[in-house]
């Protein structure tokens, strides 16, 4: 008898700021609680730290920075031109990211995805 495994759950979170980070582990630490066997996948440039803090069970950490959020110094002051520029750095590498982040998923088994992040685009800036 074959016995297979479940499907992983890859999350995608933004790294702006923590609020992100920690409202959606709040949400992974309830699905943990009613779905223990699905393995999670967190991709993210939060701090590994941070979600280890927030998430009761095992989760595999994939450094991954999938979008730019806003670029702040601090939580009220929002800095346009450094956004700007970041965002047309990752629209630079867009395709390229987009496939080895499709690679991971098949290599890992994923057939859930639960994303904090907006879609790629490619509408001119």
């Amino acid at each position: 008898m074959v016995t297979m495994s479940p499907p992983a759950l890859y999350v995608a979170i933004t790294n702006h700021g923590f609020g992100h980070a920690t409202r959606t582990a709040a949400i992974l630490a309830e699905v943990q609680r009613l779905a223990p066997k699905i393995p999670l996948i967190v991709a993210t440039n939060a701090p590994h730290w941070l979600l280890k803090a927030s998430l009761p069970g095992q989760f595999i950490y994939h450094s991954a920075v999938l979008d730019v959020g806003v670029v702040q110094s601090d939580s009220l002051s929002m800095n346009l031109p450094a956004t700007l520029a970041q965002l047309q750095e990752i629209r630079s590498y867009q395709d390229h990211l987009v496939a080895s982040e499709v690679d991971y998923l098949r290599q890992h088994n994923v057939q859930l995805i639960f994303a904090d992040i907006p879609p790629p685009s490619n509408s001119d800036c």
